[in-house]
């Protein structure tokens, strides 16, 4: 992996990115794109004689001097003006674009099915894309056309479209404005006719690309991890008397390369304290893939790749680690779904690895805190009043000690310099709840 230092980083080379970076005006600038090409979903493809954009719908454009813009970047365009003619099949039919505006020449039985829908649609809370199609127009036509088109269109679940992202580029229609279309067409929908460079869409992309630097853009290059806090670590460990080695526990070389430059450092290896997590909060329900497979690459696979590396280095003398486990792993929160599925991950894994190295005199053990930190308080930043209501009154009721969250320093520490002790060397595999008796474990 390799290790870059920039004032501004761009993550992917479509249209947002390259007009982000070439407005910036600044040198100290990467660009990172994931393909061997710019452009994203803008992309261009041409096979046997014929042009193909990924999505032509980013430049039916709104503002004429955005257009003139472009153009006066391209080396030698050829701008075409377009009569737009479409129309979806429906059975045996055409049907003229777009399709909400124009369901009075469906079927009579599909007709009166998407009139009456619309007409009588429930208003949801419009959360995503997808709820604010049934919410503005109704089962039928949603389950017609504008879910199976969009989901061909986009390649992905509407559920995870932004709402406002989404909606600013679709064409609209009420109850009022699908009668008036009946009873007197007004053409076949928006962007009638619309300008297009014989290029396709790359020709665009290419005129964004002028504005960016030279030697800025890196192609093909995936980004790895991004680390925002590299100095603030530096510092906290400098205070605490202490040296600093960056590291991305989700990364096997990363990880381990840090291990082994602390070791290096240090002189050997004693004991491991595992304590790197993120905790997104996300009902079931809720949490996407996306989030999973972030918070299972942090806090499961992370746990994995950390002991890992501090086990070449304690199996010929011994030596402690120590995860952090959570209550969520054992009893599970709603609210933090993921976290919680991760957490569990690491008390299976400790007892395994516990099993596996006791041969070698390393301990392997989990410390399932209560405390109040840096990360619970980017946890409560998350909450609604009422969730933080809510979260506040179940420690009042579950936590016996005091119905609060324990000090760092004095509730902490001291059992923490205990457990990574010699002292502590006939004990593994367990899981140690610093939490006032929230989990009270056997």
């Amino acid at each position: 992996m390799t290790r870059t230092r920039v004032k501004y980083l761009v993550i992917g080379g479509g249209i947002s990115g390259l007009a982000f970076a070439g407005r910036l005006g600044s040198d100290d600038l990467l660009l990172c794109e994931a393909e061997q090409e710019l452009g994203g979903y803008c992309r261009t493809v041409r096979r046997s004689g014929f042009t193909w954009d990924y999505s032509g719908h980013f430049f039916h454009f709104r503002h004429p001097e955005i257009e003139r813009y472009l153009v006066e970047r391209m080396d030698d365009p050829e701008i075409l003006r377009i009569e737009r003619r479409s129309a979806i099949r429906i059975r045996d039919r055409y049907v003229d674009f777009p399709f909400q505006k124009n369901i009075h020449q469906l079927p009579k039985e599909d007709f009166l099915a998407c009139l009456l829908d619309l007409y009588f649609r429930e208003p949801r809370e419009e959360r995503n894309f997808y709820d604010m199609l049934f919410s503005r127009f109704g089962r039928s036509i949603c389950e017609m056309f504008l879910i199976p088109y969009n989901e061909k269109l986009y390649a992905t679940d509407l559920r995870l479209l932004d709402r406002d992202a989404m909606g600013r580029f679709f064409p609209h229609a009420d109850f009022d404005d699908v009668m008036r279309h009946i009873r007197a067409p007004t053409g076949t929908g928006y962007n009638q006719t619309f300008t297009y460079a014989r290029g396709g869409a790359v020709e665009y992309v290419k005129a964004l690309q002028k504005d960016v630097p030279p030697g800025s853009i890196a192609l093909g290059e995936r980004v790895v991890s991004v680390d925002l806090d590299s100095d603030r670590g530096g510092d906290i460990a400098r205070g605490a008397g202490a040296d600093f080695v960056p590291g991305d526990v989700a990364d096997e070389g990363s990880i381990g390369g840090a291990v082994d430059e602390a070791v290096r450092r240090m002189g050997g290896l004693d004991c491991l304290v595992h304590a790197a997590g993120i905790s997104p909060a996300g009902q079931p329900e809720d949490v996407t893939v996306d989030v999973w497979d972030r918070v299972m690459r942090v806090n499961a696979l992370g746990t994995v790749l950390a002991n890992q590396a501090a086990f070449r280095h304690m199996r010929q003398d011994g030596g402690r680690i120590l995860n952090f486990a959570s209550h969520a792993g054992v009893l599970g929160i709603p609210m933090k779904a993921a976290y919680s599925m991760s957490k569990g991950a690491v008390v299976a894994w400790t007892r395994t690895a516990a099993q596996a190295w006791a041969a070698h005199r390393i301990t392997v053990n989990m410390i399932s805190p209560a405390i109040w930190t840096p990360m619970f308080d980017a946890t409560r930043s998350q909450l609604t009043p009422a969730e933080l209501d809510a979260l506040d009154e179940s420690f009042t009721r579950t936590i016996p000690l005091g119905g609060r969250l324990g000090d760092l320093t004095e509730d902490f520490v001291p059992p923490m310099a205990f457990y990574c002790s010699p002292g502590a060397g006939f004990i593994t595999g367990q899981i140690f709840p610093l939490d006032g008796g929230l989990l009270m474990t056997r």
